[in-house]
């Protein structure tokens, strides 16, 4: 009896039947599935366009996406120095143009699904909250986790309800 076991979001392992050795009990490892890849790295702050190539890359395309880049791509240095934070939100000064200068919202959390487990299934989404601040040089931004490791959780459910769906061997989560 082989059984497939959802370890995380980003792994799976294929176990042989129980077996009793000297009274301890085993299971042979017949293969593990892991993700590939990089992932965004959440609580980092990183330049707008190190940022920006993360969101593009390593997030499902969304609105709220689109609207995080664009936001990052109006940012000038200038414009983050003259910020308002009241600890849930910033505003920061975006220019548009030579003349036209706004105050932005910067929103707060931000939904978003990152690419964090299997692609098969559907990517979890999760909050995020957004902060600003400037750089040696340039402006930086980062994202931090604030669903506090729900989307973990969905993704299990997700993986395990799939191989479910797809094989004929009995799956643990």
């Amino acid at each position: 009896d082989l059984i497939l076991h959802v370890r995380g979001p980003g792994e799976v392992n294929l176990l042989g039947p129980l077996r009793s050795h000297a009274e301890s009990f085993a299971r042979n490892h017949y293969l593990i599935a892991e993700v590939p890849g990089s992932h965004f790295q959440f609580g980092q702050y990183q330049d707008a366009e190190s940022f920006t190539v993360g969101l593009m890359s390593k997030f499902v395309s969304s609105e709220e996406r689109n609207a995080l880049i664009a936001l990052i791509a109006s940012i000038r240095e200038s414009d983050v120095r003259e910020t308002l934070d009241d600890g849930v939100g910033q505003e920061v000064k975006t220019a548009r143009g030579v003349a036209l200068v706004d105050r932005t919202k910067v929103p707060n959390p931000v939904t978003l699904a990152p690419y964090r487990t299997f692609r098969e299934v559907a990517q979890p989404e999760s909050q995020f909250v957004l902060r600003l601040k400037s750089g040696s040089e340039k402006p930086t931004a980062a994202l931090f986790e604030a669903d506090g490791g729900a989307w973990q959780l969905e993704a299990i459910a997700s993986v395990a309800v799939w191989l479910r769906e797809n094989t004929s061997v009995k799956v643990v989560a």
